[in-house]
């Protein structure tokens, strides 16, 4: 089955998985918030690292091209069923738990 569809049949299923994309030197202090907030939606949050441009050259195998495909489609799905306004809470009420703490 292709990445794409699996990861509709998954989502179909409510085997919902959110990437969340973050830098190494990102804080990472409110992730647990984070996650603690898409599960009361039955969403499994997975960090990923994001990687800053560089010259290097990118060799992507079918394998990885497969998982990023998944990812995007699944985030697609997250993003159309809850909104951006769930997911941008979500990270503000993160943020402003961090504050008043």
């Amino acid at each position: 089955m292709e990445a794409r569809e699996l990861a509709k049949s998954d989502f179909e299923n409510q085997k919902y998985v959110f990437y969340e994309y973050q830098y190494l030197n990102d804080d990472k202090s409110k992730n647990i918030d984070f996650v603690n907030i898409l599960k009361q939606k039955n969403i499994k949050v997975i960090f990923k690292t994001k990687y800053t441009v560089s010259c290097l050259p990118d060799e992507r195998d079918k394998l990885e091209e497969s998982k990023i495909c998944y990812q995007t489609q699944m985030n697609n799905s997250i993003t159309a069923k809850f909104g951006h306004s769930f997911l941008d809470s979500a990270r503000i009420g993160v943020q402003k738990t961090m504050i008043s703490n």
